[in-house]
Order: structure tokens, then C-alpha cells, then sequence
């Protein structure tokens, strides 16, 4: 899709890793060894632990701000909530985008939970995923693409820490943490 469009400002790597459940070693590899990786400009991680269920955006970088307003300005059908972020802090659980995120990479981190059961069993399979699950992460993926790849990402980024929900799957109500602690 994005090759059949019109040519984007900036390159668009498609980084597909191996190695993440015994050590995030294709993330790593990548990030350490690869010349690509100093020009990185924003990491789109997509994960799946489970088998079906709404793609939720669940992690982002630091001064996360421009990134939300990015989110809530680009996709339709945003799920995302700043707490599942606070909540994914306190678990034990990394995934690549942890390997990009220390490196300093700013960046989105997306994933369907629902089905777990399923999640490295048997029925981790390709007849049991749920299609409208896999395409949900991939119009999240092209919409950001075009998004960030038109955009100038070496400009001045803000620093604020946002505040996000989404109603309804619908839009995504966003503001600094600033103006939370105002309102509180």
C-alpha cells in the first residue's frame, strides 16, 4: 500500500524481529548493530498476546505528547488509555519495543489481548486468528506510516507527558498531564 501511493518524505523501515520470548534478540540485534538504527524517527511496535480483540495502544515513549496528538489525529477507531500504560509499567512483561524505548526511540507500542488462552498454545495458530484483529493493527500501521513518514521528525518535539482515552473506540480524548493534575 504505501508503495502504490505517492512517495513518502521519509524512509519507512519494515523491521521484522525473532528472538523476542528469549531475550528481545532480533530487536536488540537491530538497535545495536544496525547502521539504520541511528536514523530511526518513530518505532511502531506491533504485538499480539492473544488471539483476537481490538488492536489497544498500550505503551508509548516518553514525552509522549506529539505522539498522542499524532494517534489521536491520524486513526480511526483509536483504542487507547494512558492508565493500561501506568498498569503495563508495574508488569513484569517486555516486548521489542522495550529494546527501542531504552535506546531512546520515541515511538507506539500496539497489541490485541483478548483470547489468551490461546497465546502460545496449539491454538496459536493462523485459522484461529481473528482477521478484523490483524487489520485493525494494520490500518493503524499504514494510516501512521503515511503520518510520520510526511513528517518532519527532526524538528523540535514537545516534552509533556499526555493524558489519553479513548470513548468508545471512536476518538481519543487526549491532554497534558499538567492539565489533569489542573482539573483534578
Amino acid at each position: 500500500a504505501l508503495k502504490a501511493s505517492t512517495p513518502l518524505k521519509n524512509d519507512v523501515i519494515f523491521l521484522a524481529t525473532d528472538g523476542e520470548e528469549i531475550g528481545m534478540f532480533g530487536a536488540r540485534a537491530f538497535v545495536q548493530e544496525h547502521p539504520w538504527a541511528k536514523d530511526v524517527g518513530v518505532v511502531l511496535n506491533f504485538e499480539a498476546r492473544g488471539d483476537h480483540g481490538p488492536s489497544i495502544m498500550f505503551q508509548s515513549s516518553d514525552a509522549n505528547g506529539w505522539l498522542i496528538d499524532e494517534l489521536a489525529e491520524t486513526v480511526d477507531r483509536p483504542v487507547a488509555n494512558s492508565l493500561s500504560a501506568d498498569i503495563y509499567k508495574l508488569l513484569p512483561n517486555d516486548t521489542d519495543f522495550t529494546v527501542f524505548k531504552r535506546a531512546g526511540m520515541n515511538g507506539l507500542n500496539f497489541a490485541y489481548i483478548e483470547g489468551v488462552a490461546s497465546y502460545h498454545s496449539s491454538l496459536d495458530n493462523m485459522a484461529n486468528l481473528d482477521e478484523r484483529s490483524l487489520q485493525h493493527h494494520g490500518m493503524y500501521a499504514l494510516a501512521l506510516a503515511r503520518r510520520f513518514g510526511n513528517s518532519n521528525l527532526n524538528g523540535p518535539i514537545s516534552s509533556n507527558e499526555a493524558v489519553y482515552f479513548d470513548l468508545f473506540g471512536r476518538t481519543l480524548i487526549h491532554y497534558s498531564r499538567t492539565t489533569a493534575l489542573v482539573l483534578s
